[in-house]
């Protein structure tokens, strides 16, 4: 599961994530994180260098896309930017909503090593907005997602009402939620969570 998913976001700390991710921080932690030569050991040996370079000639290969569209500027506006403004903080907004369970919520501090005995996954029943600002693509049937990767998403809406129709969501109420807003609330506001 992404780090992310395990961001505090109670009370007044979810101010903090929202500046961190709005000035570009969240974007340079996770640029570092996957250029990050030391994560693994030096007996790796050829390893080592792996993932920076697929990270760098990646990024090489859409640069040069641009450049050959005739667009270089577009890396910058369309690829770079993005990352440091808005697409960080709504991508950290997601996966929390997705994945942070409401116990976890109530602990009130990142716990990046606490040990979760069943990671939650959760699908949500977003409004339009937050289709199209966080669930596009269907990407909002994640528990589906998790449940069969393979299947495309054109069909995971079927695949989400074939499990309604047999019950799943009736055993397994915690993977069903709401829309991202009110999870995200839930979230922030735990001590409400008690009262429905």
């Amino acid at each position: 599961t992404d780090r992310r998913a395990w961001y505090h976001i109670r009370g007044t700390r979810v101010i903090y994530r929202t500046f961190w991710a709005l000035f570009g921080l969240e974007a340079l932690t996770t640029i570092l994180a996957y250029s990050k030569v030391g994560a693994l050991s030096a007996s790796d040996g050829e390893q080592r260098w792996r993932r920076p370079l697929l990270v760098l000639v990646t990024q090489a290969l859409i640069f040069c896309d641009c450049v050959w569209l005739g667009m270089p500027f577009a890396y910058l506006t369309l690829w770079i930017l993005p990352l440091f403004t808005v697409t960080m903080y709504l991508l950290t907004l997601r996966v929390i909503a997705e994945h942070q369970t409401e116990a976890y919520a109530l602990v009130g501090s990142d716990a990046f090593s606490r040990t979760v005995e069943h990671p939650l996954i959760r699908t949500l029943q977003p409004s339009m907005l937050g289709r199209f600002l966080l669930g596009s693509m269907n990407f909002f049937y994640h528990h589906e997602h998790h449940l069969l990767p393979g299947v495309p998403y054109s069909r995971l809406p079927a695949m989400h009402r074939a499990l309604r129709e047999r019950g799943y969501y009736d055993v397994h109420c915690a993977a069903l939620g709401e829309g991202y807003g009110r999870t995200i609330a839930r979230l922030v506001f735990p001590s409400h969570l008690s009262r429905g």
